[in-house]
């Protein structure tokens, strides 16, 4: 009777050792992933969105706002206008349902973010090459006319 004793006290012992020692192990797997997601979450995020945001963003209004939208403002009213009047009032409008709403403001927003893209990539990267170029044509201009003339 005192071996089965010793054994069930010892059986429960272990199994209560077990158990709070994966209990432990469990806690501290989710504290470890839980402070990985809130750094890479809050700080890594928090650092992009700023960047992204603060950064990005101003230039890429900068160019579109002053730059493009004032030479696109005449034919996007005059002939975007009436074409999307057009297709929203006798095409679009006779076909549409909620879903349909849906998926054309998803590939609308789609087509913004790639157009928005394409022209500060055409800006930054084409625009200001071609700057470059000329500002140092201008400078090696004005260096020979110096050099030849003085």
């Amino acid at each position: 009777m005192v071996r089965f004793a010793v054994f069930l006290v010892m059986k429960l012992m272990v199994r209560f050792v077990v158990f709070l020692v994966m209990k432990l192990m469990m806690w501290f797997v989710f504290l470890v992933v839980k402070l990985m997601v809130w750094f890479a979450v809050f700080l890594v995020m928090k650092l992009m969105v700023w960047f992204v945001v603060f950064l990005v963003m101003k230039l890429m209004v900068w160019f579109v706002v002053f730059l493009v939208m004032k030479l696109m403002v005449r034919f996007a009213v005059f002939l975007v206008m009436k074409l999307m009047v057009w297709v929203v009032v006798f095409l679009v409008m006779k076909l549409m349902v909620r879903c349909v709403v849906f998926l054309v403001m998803k590939l609308m927003m789609w087509f913004l973010f790639l157009v928005v893209k394409l022209m500060v990539w055409f800006v930054v990267f084409l625009v200001m090459k071609l700057m470059v170029r000329i500002a140092v044509f201008l400078v090696m201009k004005l260096m020979v006319w110096f050099v030849v003339f003085l």
